[in-house]
């Protein structure tokens, strides 16, 4: 499993013939690894995912337990994800397993929406109120460069 890191978050929607450039050492790690393998065993498949979410994730749980307090939850404006479910992930895994598909594969949402819109339409969807979501900047408490977009294309 690799992951959208392994770009710069320039463009949306990344095919996976593109260029690698990731920019965080994360990025890196995931790229060196996808070269070796590409190198190395050419019957791999390497699956890039984006944000993989499900209901029991710790930021949702804390962001659910604080609702239900009425307390105010901080989403960033200037971070975005292209979420996909766990349910995705594991069918994909499945169909690459079973068909015995090499290559490089891709699979993310279909597009990139900020932790503040994803967070009020969470509050929403689970019957509280978007007020008790505060918009915070993942640039100004941390200084480091992030990413326009983490979608890719699906393949």
């Amino acid at each position: 499993l690799s992951s959208n890191s392994v770009f710069d978050g320039k463009k949306p929607h990344v095919k996976p013939t593109n260029k690698l450039c990731p920019i965080n050492e994360y990025g890196c790690q995931k790229a060196e690894v996808e070269k070796f393998i590409a190198n190395h065993i050419p019957n791999a498949s390497i699956l890039r995912l984006t944000k993989v979410m499900h209901h029991e994730m710790k930021l949702l749980n804390d962001w659910r337990q604080k609702l239900k307090k009425n307390k105010k939850i901080y989403a960033f404006s200037d971070l975005t994800f292209s979420p996909v479910s766990i349910e995705q992930a594991i069918n994909k895994i499945n169909l690459l397993s079973e068909k015995k598909m090499r290559g490089i594969y891709q699979l993310s949402g279909e597009k990139d929406i900020t932790y503040y819109d994803y967070a009020k339409s969470f509050a929403e969807k689970i019957g509280f109120s978007k007020e008790n979501v505060i918009e915070d900047s993942y640039k100004n408490k941390f200084n480091y460069e992030v990413p326009a977009f983490t979608s890719l294309m699906n393949v």
